[in-house]
């Protein structure tokens, strides 16, 4: 049952916001690469 407990829903907002930072991240180097790539 840990698995939905309230530490996976965190760590899936950790990863979240991991990835937002990193699709910011390549957006701003990466123009190009980001618009044929990522949504």
């Amino acid at each position: 049952m840990g698995q939905f407990g309230p530490g996976s829903l965190i760590q899936a907002g950790n990863q979240h916001r991991i990835w937002q930072c990193i699709h910011f991240a390549l957006r701003n180097h990466t123009p190009f690469l980001s618009s044929e790539l990522l949504p």
